[in-house]
């Protein structure tokens, strides 16, 4: 669980806890459909969406540092190759 989200479940107050939850699953970029049922708010249902979304997010920026780590190789490789041929 991320450091916001922990902020927001210390609130007391569960209206206004829903609507930082709301907040932040919108910031985040995710669904806000069907988080009521009989106009009760599905909280639980916010949170794992919530740490879902964020699990995503990581996940997309690793794939860029994997990225980054393979030029880095290919480069390094490179080098190397270039240094046995030139002594």
């Amino acid at each position: 669980m991320s450091k916001k989200l922990k902020e927001i479940m210390k609130v007391k107050k569960k209206e206004d806890r829903e609507i930082k939850l709301r907040k932040r699953l919108k910031d985040l970029g995710g669904s806000l459909m069907r988080l009521s049922t009989n106009g009760k708010f599905l909280e639980e249902e916010a949170i794992a969406r919530i740490i879902n979304t964020e699990r995503s997010l990581r996940e997309e920026n690793l794939w860029a540092i994997a990225f980054m780590s393979a030029i880095a190789s290919v480069v390094s490789a490179s080098v190397a190759l270039i240094a046995i041929i030139k002594y």
